[in-house]
C-alpha cells in the first residue's frame, strides 16, 4: 500500500516539473486555444478531441488545485515564449479565487527559475531567488524530497512515456472507474481571497491587452455538488459574473447538462473520469462553435 502510495506521488511530481519544462522552454507551438485553470479544466477538456472538432490547435495548460495567482503566472511565463492565442478558456471554479496556496507546488516550477514571471512567483512564496541566481548552488537548501525527484525527472519519464513527448497536449486524465455515490460529503465553506481576485483582473487585463478572447466555463458537476455543499458558491459565482458583463467575457455553464445525473462518467462529485472527458470534451466542442464563441479556420 505504502509503495503504490510513493509511486503515485512520485509520476506525479515527475510529470509536473516535465509538464511546466515542455510548456515554458521546449515547446515553442502557435496554440490557437490556451485551457487554463484547475482541476476542472485539466481533467476535464481533451485538447485532441477538441482540435478534432474545431479545427483549431489547443493546450491544456491547467494545473490541479491551483489560484488565479498561478494561472496569472502560467500566463505571463507563456506569452514571453510563445505567440498570444486567439483564445483561453478559464475553468469558473472555486479553488481559483479561494485557495490556500499560493503555487500548488512550488519546487516544480524550480527548474524554471530563469523564468520573470516564475521567479517572481517563486519569491512571493519565500524561495530567496536572487540570492539562487546569483550562487545557483544554494539552490540545493531546497534540497526536500519534491527537489530530489525534480533531478530525476528525465529519466523517469522517458521510462514512463518511452520518449519526452507532448502528444497529450497537457490532458492527464486516465481515470476508469466510475464514482462511488455512497460516498457522502459535508458542507464547507470557501473564503474568497482579494489578491486572487485581483490575480483574476490582472489575467483579464493581459488578455484584453493582448487581443485574446477570455471564456469563462463552469463545467459539469455531478447533481449539482457545489450546489448542496458549498455554503458560499452564489457568491463565488457572482464574481465571475460580474467580471462577465463588465468585460464582455461569454460565461459558458454546464452544471444542468444531462450527464451531470450519471454517475458513470464522474470519478467523484466534482470530477470528470476519463469516459466522461471524452463526452463532455465533444459536447463542449461543439457547443463553442455553434454559439458562435469561436470560428473554425
Amino acid at each position: 500500500m505504502l509503495y503504490h502510495f510513493i509511486a503515485k506521488e512520485y509520476a506525479r511530481h515527475v510529470y509536473r516539473v516535465w509538464h511546466n519544462e515542455y510548456l515554458f522552454k521546449k515547446n515553442k507551438t502557435a496554440y490557437d486555444i490556451l485551457l487554463l485553470g484547475t482541476s476542472r479544466m485539466k481533467d476535464h477538456i481533451n485538447p485532441v478531441i477538441l482540435d478534432s472538432i474545431t479545427g483549431m490547435n489547443s493546450y491544456n495548460a491547467a494545473i490541479e488545485g491551483s489560484s488565479a495567482f498561478e494561472n496569472t503566472m502560467i500566463l505571463k511565463a507563456y506569452l514571453l515564449h510563445h505567440k498570444a492565442p486567439k483564445y483561453i478558456f478559464l475553468s469558473a471554479d472555486i479553488r481559483l479565487i479561494c485557495n490556500n496556496k499560493t503555487l500548488t507546488v512550488p519546487i516544480s516550477y524550480i527548474t524554471c527559475d530563469d523564468i520573470a514571471p516564475i521567479s517572481e512567483a517563486l519569491k512571493k512564496c519565500g524561495m530567496p531567488m536572487n540570492l539562487y541566481h546569483a550562487i545557483p548552488f544554494l539552490k540545493l537548501t531546497e534540497l526536500t524530497d519534491n527537489y530530489k525527484l525534480s533531478f530525476l525527472y528525465k529519466p523517469a519519464i522517458v521510462l514512463k512515456h518511452g520518449k519526452e513527448k507532448g502528444d497529450q497536449k497537457g490532458f492527464a486524465n486516465n481515470f476508469k472507474a466510475p464514482m462511488d455515490t455512497t460516498a457522502r460529503s459535508k458542507p464547507y465553506d470557501s473564503d474568497i481571497k482579494t489578491e486572487y481576485l485581483d490575480a483574476l483582473d490582472e489575467l483579464i487585463k493581459i488578455c484584453k491587452q493582448n487581443e485574446i478572447q477570455l471564456v469563462f466555463v463552469y463545467t459539469p458537476e455531478y447533481k449539482h455538488y457545489y450546489t448542496i455543499h458549498n455554503i458560499k458558491l452564489s457568491e463565488i459565482l457572482a464574481e465571475y459574473s460580474n467580471r462577465a458583463n463588465k468585460y464582455d467575457i461569454p460565461f459558458l455553464k454546464y452544471d444542468t447538462i444531462a450527464i451531470c445525473n450519471d454517475s458513470r462518467y464522474f470519478r467523484d462529485g466534482n470530477h470528470l473520469n476519463a469516459t466522461g472527458a471524452t463526452l463532455f470534451s465533444q459536447i463542449f466542442a461543439h457547443d463553442i462553435l455553434q454559439k458562435g464563441i469561436i470560428h473554425r479556420p
